[in-house]
């Protein structure tokens, strides 16, 4: 099975952010965030869920972080990443069949809110 991921994960801003300087004690308060969404695998595709297939790596992320257990995908990836990203519903977004995002570029991403928060982002994949 081949599996195309899309990795988004954040980490700490320890420069200035707006003013405020992040020390030990505000990191030690904020987690680190990893998102990890891959296209074409099922529900009971990992072990954490349940499935088959050993893997014990994505299984021990799940164990001591938080799983998505009712998330909704569409049937085009492209899609369903800007509802992750978004919180919104495909249409929202302005993305439809065969379309583009250029309608939902005025949206806000969760690694925007994050960025606000202090947190440096990186989304590597697609």
């Amino acid at each position: 099975m081949w599996l195309r991921p899309i990795i988004s994960s954040t980490t700490l801003d320890t420069e200035r952010q707006k003013g405020q300087v992040m020390n030990r004690e505000n990191i030690a308060q904020r987690p680190n965030i990893v998102l990890i969404m891959a296209d074409d695998l099922g529900f009971c595709d990992l072990g954490c869920y349940g499935g088959e297939i050993r893997t014990p790596n994505l299984d021990q992320l799940a164990q001591n972080g938080v799983r998505f257990t009712h998330f909704y995908n569409n049937a085009v990836c492209v899609a369903t990443r800007a509802s992750l990203l978004t919180g919104l519903y495909s249409h929202q977004v302005g993305k439809k069949l065969g379309g583009n995002l250029q309608a939902g570029r005025n949206n806000v991403t969760f690694a925007e809110v994050l960025r606000t928060a202090g947190y440096r982002t990186l989304m590597v994949g697609k």
